[in-house]
């Protein structure tokens, strides 16, 4: 399992992703859909992705090189995304949420779509100290003025 993230771009597309996925399984719920019963199709795969319950059964790469093809191809990507992006997000949640994971991910999704992180900054800092997101990020210099030249 990959090291949780410190790349606030994964954050944010883990965010939106999770979300989403979220949306969809209450969907799903709501009109009793459900996903194929069997691993060796494509379609299992996509509805455990869209669904959020790709950690259930076995690695996708196994199932991935079992039905091969493009199809394969897909379950094995969906299978590297999950564990790249998905699965290194809900490890920064834990890390940072301490039990409130869901809290955590509330305030990063209201920073995105509002463009307003400093209810985000000022729940980190009451956790984990002052400037944890600049230092969890490294981005304590983003907004800094451009080094000046120096004059001949």
């Amino acid at each position: 399992m990959p090291p949780p993230t410190r790349n606030l771009g994964i954050v944010m597309e883990g965010a939106c992703d999770r979300e989403a996925r979220r949306l969809t399984r209450q969907v799903a719920n709501l009109y009793n859909i459900t996903g194929p019963d069997s691993p060796d199709t494509p379609g299992w795969w996509a509805y455990r992705d869209v669904t959020g319950q790709l950690d259930d059964g076995e690695p996708p790469a196994v199932s991935g090189e079992r039905i091969g093809g493009e199809a394969g191809s897909y379950v094995e990507s969906t299978g590297r995304y999950q564990a790249g992006v998905n699965a290194r997000y809900a490890m920064w949640l834990d890390e940072f949420g301490a039990g409130e994971a869901e809290r955590l991910h509330d305030l990063v999704l209201t920073a995105m779509i509002g463009g307003d992180s400093s209810s985000l900054c000022r729940w980190l800092d009451s956790r984990h100290g002052p400037g944890t997101f600049s230092g969890v990020f490294q981005a304590d210099g983003y907004l800094a003025a451009p080094p000046r030249e120096a004059a001949i």
